[in-house]
């Protein structure tokens, strides 16, 4: 066991008494398992399980967490596989799972994320959703957005826009506007400790204080972002109930926010405090919940469920936000690309009906509810699926794994590892058949990309990402 603060072992036996803190303190640097969400947006349970099998990894389900799996079998570090290269899976603590299932949004529904970066629960709630309705998926760092918007991409998300807004800033600009708020702020991460014992070194109350104060801050902004009826969920990866019951006590007193009961217990979930060190807390705490790390195969949350049961006074000046011009599919300044796109891959009109379009230096695709929704320092709208280069356009890889599922004609479907590793390698593959221009490419009916056909071969147009160790360990290759 890791060296560890004996203020921190105070406060822990203050907080679960002397014999569960040892329970506790019994997990800090034990590492829990690898854990995964698989991505319905770009396959479903069965298909990522065999893919999965297929490269070596043994997985076993999570009790309550849908599409959640611990891995139990991993030939290597399931982070370089096929599997999470295609966007087939998302590597996500099962913990961290939880305040989506809690915050439950549904398709259509308008959804701000309001410390979103990386993206873990930001793509969670897209599937949930369907890629239908709208996700601000905000984050003041630049860098943070830019792995934000990346992982959006990559799991096929068409129903998210990225701002690098401060947060405070959120209520004023969106007042009273979304369905459901996600708030998980920075913390002091004392949920963390199976996986980050080094969080220790520089935890203080002291520490604690000072974040309550910004989680504060994000949480009136929040409530005001919140459309009356409208739910916020509340959560962290800390223990600390300064951070949490102390800080939703305060929001119940002082906004128009009520506890609900949280529907779900998946873990061996503890209610939220009634009181600590003296200090009460709100009545009806219970209903949020406490997930401790030696009680669950995962980190340690708190996650609290808010509606807003009344309207605020809306502030003196809102300032005026941008809409990108977004049109339908037959719209002239897009027909013509969709046209190609329809003609060249069979792609039904049915289909490309179904969402908005933007023409910009790329070709960018939108659900429908994204019409009329204005931005403000925004770095990522929608999905770039193409240039808007041709006839057909030229697709993105993110284009081609969006429409492969429904295109008819113009697709190779590899079947020999070996091809794949030469595709994705950028080397050239010798066609069978006489085949002209792009070419979706898939292996085994999961979506890869696509290349170009001249000559009797295809040339890859793959994209290698940073994160790919060659080779994949696939049967035969």
């Amino acid at each position: 066991m890791p060296s560890i603060p004996q203020d921190f072992v105070e406060f822990l036996q203050s907080l679960l008494g002397p014999e569960e803190a040892l329970s506790f303190l019994s997990t800090v640097g034990s590492h829990a398992p690898p854990s995964f969400r698989v991505n319905t947006l770009r396959t479903d349970d069965p298909k990522a399980m065999a893919l999965l099998e297929e490269e070596g990894f043994g997985v076993k389900p999570i009790d309550g967490m849908p599409h959640g799996y611990l891995v139990q079998k991993e030939p290597f570090p399931i982070g370089r596989s096929f599997s999470h290269y295609l966007g087939n899976i998302y590597i996500q603590d099962p913990s961290s799972m939880v305040p989506p299932l809690v915050l439950d949004p549904q398709p259509g529904e308008l959804v701000l994320d309001v410390a979103a970066a990386p993206g873990s629960k930001t793509t969670q709630m897209a599937a949930m959703m369907g890629n239908r309705g709208l996700i601000v998926a905000n984050d003041p760092s630049v860098r943070r957005s830019t792995s934000l918007s990346y992982n959006l991409m990559k799991c096929g998300v068409i129903n998210a826009v990225v701002t690098i807004l401060d947060g405070n800033r959120l209520g004023r600009l969106y007042f009273e506007f979304f369905d459901r708020v996600l708030l998980d702020p920075p913390c002091s991460g004392l949920g963390t400790l199976k996986n980050c014992p080094e969080v220790l070194k520089w935890w203080r109350m002291k520490r604690s204080e000072k974040l309550s104060r910004l989680q504060w801050n994000l949480m009136v902004s929040a409530i005001k972002a919140l459309r009356p009826g409208g739910i916020l969920v509340y959560s962290t990866c800390t223990i600390v109930p300064l951070e949490n019951e102390a800080l939703i006590s305060r929001a119940i007193r002082e906004y128009p926010v009520e506890l609900e009961e949280i529907g779900w217990d998946g873990f061996d979930v503890r209610p939220g405090l009634r009181e600590f060190m003296g200090e009460e807390f709100a009545p009806g705490m219970e209903r949020a919940i406490r997930i401790y790390p030696h009680r669950c195969p995962g980190e340690g949350f708190f996650v609290a469920r808010l509606r807003k049961v009344s309207g605020m006074k809306p502030p003196l000046e809102r300032p005026r936000l941008e809409s990108p011009p977004l049109v339908d599919r037959w719209h002239p300044t897009v027909r013509g690309f969709l046209d190609g796109l329809r003609d060249h891959f069979g792609i039904p009109d049915e289909f490309l009906e179904q969402f908005l379009y933007e023409r910009a230096k790329e070709l960018r695709v939108y659900p429908r509810e994204a019409k009329g929704v204005g931005f403000l320092k925004y770095t990522h709208r929608g999905l770039p699926f193409a240039k808007p280069d041709g006839n057909p356009p030229t697709l993105t890889t993110w284009g081609a794994q969006f429409l492969a599922p429904w295109a008819k004609k113009n697709l190779i479907d590899l079947q020999d590892p070996r091809d794949l590793l030469r595709f994705l390698k950028h080397q050239d593959l010798p066609l069978r058949e006489a085949r002209k221009g792009q070419q979706l490419v898939l292996y085994r009916g999961h979506p890869v990309g696509y290349g170009i056909a001249t000559r009797g071969i295809l040339k890859s147009r793959a994209k290698v990402r940073r994160e790919v160790q060659w080779p994949f360990c696939l049967e035969g290759s």
